[in-house]
Order: structure tokens, then C-alpha cells, then sequence
């Protein structure tokens, strides 16, 4: 559960939306208003399938930057580029049916590889550093879960060290979430 005892000091933010340059530009501006406030403690709540590794990585490297608490939790699904962000969370938490998708990555353009295999490689295994160090995991470990396109449940992220608690519901009540949203 959410400690809400000073609701003031606590800052709700649904990202229910894909993961590119818009939305992730959206997360910082909501995150800079809220720190100029003197919030330093968030909830990110997340739902997407993933989306821009870059974007992804802009995102994950901000919130890592910030130093504040952040409580990320997957809301249902956490899928793809989607994954390094929910790792920039202090504290990761997972509804019982939540699932998370990881694969390598793809950068393609109308069918064909816009990138050498080289360079995708270099994303692969920086992914899988960000993965590994957040899980407690070795980062040969992380890829090959990323390579054989794993999909995990809460338990098997709970093992893993990608959630740190299984909890239906954050005990936000009476709490105003800033939406950050669009159809996928």
C-alpha cells in the first residue's frame, strides 16, 4: 500500500498511452510542475505496450535523475520499450494479473531493418543492463529473457525481481491522477 498520509507530498500519474517522443516530453513537463512544487514522491501508474526505445530511455534516465521516490505499477500491461521505464521506479509494484512482454529490439521501416545488426545489438544489450541492474539479475540473464521473447506474470516478475510487491490496488483514494493517455 501507498503511504497517503500527506496526500500534498504525493504526486498520481496514469500513463496509459504509448511510449514516444510526445508522451514522454508530456511525463516531464507533468514530473517539472510537480517538482517545482515540492513533490517529491510519485506514483506512476502504467498501462502500454511499450513503443520508441529512445524515447523509452529519455524517459528512464529523467526519472533516474530526479532522485525522488517513484512508485512504478503496472496497471495491467507493461510491454516492450515500456520495460526500462518501469524499472526507473525505487518501488515496482504489479496488479495480480499484470503481465510484462519482452523482446528484442525492432527498428523497422516498412519491413526492412533501418539500423545495422550491429547497433541493434548495442540497444539489446544496453536494455538488458538497465533490466539486469534493476532486477538484481545478471545482464546475460536479462537478455536472454529479452531474446526469447518472454512474457512474464506478476509471480514470475515477482521471482524474477522486476516487481518488488504483487497488490491490486494502490490505495490512492480521493487522490486526483494527471493523465497521460491516448489510444494504442
Amino acid at each position: 500500500m501507498i503511504d497517503t498520509t500527506d496526500d500534498r507530498q504525493l504526486a498520481y500519474i496514469r500513463f496509459f498511452c504509448r511510449v514516444n517522443k510526445n508522451t514522454v516530453g508530456r511525463l516531464k513537463d507533468v514530473m517539472e510542475k510537480k517538482l517545482t512544487k515540492g513533490i517529491k514522491r510519485f506514483v506512476l501508474s502504467m498501462c502500454t505496450t511499450g513503443g520508441n526505445w529512445n524515447s523509452a530511455f529519455e524517459a528512464y534516465e529523467y526519472l533516474k535523475r530526479t532522485g525522488v521516490e517513484l512508485i512504478t505499477h503496472n496497471h495491467y500491461y507493461v510491454g516492450s520499450a515500456a520495460i526500462i521505464i518501469f524499472c526507473a521506479g525505487t518501488q515496482r509494484t504489479c496488479v495480480r494479473k499484470g503481465q510484462f512482454k519482452f523482446h528484442p529490439v525492432l527498428i523497422r521501416e516498412e519491413g526492412r531493418l533501418i539500423v545495422t545488426q550491429e547497433e541493434v545489438d548495442k540497444y539489446d544489450r544496453r536494455i538488458a543492463r538497465v533490466i539486469a541492474e534493476s532486477c538484481g539479475q545478471d545482464d546475460d540473464d536479462a537478455l536472454l529473457v529479452m531474446k526469447g521473447e518472454c512474457k512474464f506474470n506478476s509471480e514470475q516478475a515477482l521471482d524474477f525481481g522486476l516487481v518488488h510487491r504483487i497488490q491490486n490496488t494502490l490505495d490512492a483514494k480521493g487522490m486526483r491522477a494527471v493523465r497521460i493517455e491516448d489510444t494504442f
